[in-house]
């Protein structure tokens, strides 16, 4: 553990000491990391703590609106809905699918919405990511089960990672951050149809 740093605060005019401030810094790196949801694999992130013996809750945001909750909510759903962006060869240049994520937290053995707070714990806290189910009726990652896109790589663009931000509820402050980068494979068409049976 880092030891604090001692600042002195001085009279200027009138001479001597007014008091100490002791501040202690921690330097957080950003998780980067590859996260292949292909057969409807989930994907967990590290887990994310508060300092030993803080009690609070804890909760995950995007950093781009159009991915994902931006800001957090008191309590929450079950879930949020998270949306990637994927480039393939397989497409035309310039046209991307976008993948819909199911976005939660896992909170000991507890899951619920990814930006919701709730009760203060000791408890980590992680990222838990997974494609939804496909549903062409409603538009709904249904590029996975496409004929054309059988066999096929989507990924993120090229250094252009999806940002996460886990922020603390009660404590306030940032966590860390996860800089992921996302890829799906499709099945071949001969195996019965592209993509995976749900």
């Amino acid at each position: 553990e880092n030891a604090p740093v001692k600042f002195i605060a001085k009279s200027w005019h009138a001479g001597g000491e007014l008091g100490d401030l002791f501040l202690k810094f921690t330097v957080t790196n950003p998780v980067h990391a590859w996260v292949d949801l292909s057969s409807y694999a989930e994907y967990v992130s590290e887990e994310f703590s508060h300092d030993e013996g803080v009690l609070s809750s804890a909760y995950f945001v995007a950093d781009d609106p159009n991915v994902g909750p931006t800001t957090a909510e008191w309590w929450g759903d079950v879930r949020e809905t998270v949306y990637v962006p994927l480039e393939s060869s397989c497409l035309n240049s310039g046209e991307i699918v976008t993948a819909q994520l199911d976005a939660r937290q896992q909170v000991c053995t507890w899951r619920w919405q990814m930006n919701a707070g709730r009760g203060a714990s000791p408890c980590s806290h992680s990222l838990v990511l997974k494609l939804d189910p496909v549903n062409v009726t409603e538009n709904v990652n249904d590029w996975i089960h496409d004929p054309m896109y059988s066999a096929c790589v989507f990924h993120t663009a090229e250094n252009a990672p999806v940002k996460f931000i886990a922020k603390s509820w009660h404590a306030g402050g940032e966590l860390g951050e996860l800089l992921l980068e996302f890829i799906v494979t499709t099945m071949p068409a001969h195996l019965g149809v592209a993509g995976w049976d749900v």
